[in-house]
């Protein structure tokens, strides 16, 4: 009987020893494959964040660097145009102070424009609309510098010889620059939903 019940106790302990063993293995794995899990979406996240971030700065240099000073300087234009008394019958100034209106403020403000569009276009995403206004401004502009300084025509306005401003150009500027500026507004808006709920995961299971 002695013996009978001591080679059962032996069994038991050894029973417990192979599943407490198990049980080790079994936890040691399942930790392994946490901290993988863990490490994936860790990496998961740093990649969808370089992704997001790179989105952001691309939508940050087209808007800083193309439609936010084109679209100010197509607004001082709408100003600026009108104290002409070649171009504008409501202007008050005299015939004479056309030249210095054109030369010093219209006329620099549309070079600034196309310097804008030709140091920036590659920043932009262009499509066929935009490229087509793009021309047809630049053709207005070129128009009105050749036709200001020659003699012959300084007297006409680019309209009359075929150069009209595209009146289309600001709607255009301002559909993409409202946009960019809403797809901006979207992502920052999602990252932040999606960093309250990460950080109210974390805050609950600690």
């Amino acid at each position: 009987m002695a013996l009978e019940f001591k080679e059962e106790i032996i069994k038991i302990v050894t029973e417990k020893g192979l599943l407490s063993l198990v049980i080790l293995i079994a936890g040691y794995w399942i930790n392994q494959l946490l901290e993988t899990s863990k490490q994936n979406n860790e990496l998961k996240n740093k990649l969808h964040e370089s992704s997001r971030d790179k989105i952001l700065s691309n939508i940050e240099k087209q808007l800083s660097s193309f439609y936010y000073p084109v679209y100010f300087r197509i607004q001082k234009d709408n100003a600026l145009w009108k104290l002409s008394p070649q171009l504008s019958q409501d202007s008050t100034f005299p015939m004479e102070s056309n030249l210095t209106i054109e030369n010093n403020f219209i006329l620099k403000n549309h070079k600034e424009i196309v310097e804008i569009v030709e140091n920036n276009i590659h920043l932009i995403e262009i499509d066929d609309e935009l490229q087509e206004v793009i021309n047809l401004y630049i053709k207005h502009v070129t128009g009105y510098f050749i036709i200001r300084s020659t003699e012959s025509i300084k007297n006409k306005n680019p309209i009359d010889l075929g150069f009209p401003y595209p009146q289309n150009f600001e709607k255009i500027i301002k559909n993409r620059m409202t946009k960019l500026q809403k797809a901006n507004n979207d992502i920052l808006i999602k990252s932040l939903k999606g960093n309250v709920v990460k950080n109210s995961w974390c805050f609950c299971h600690k």
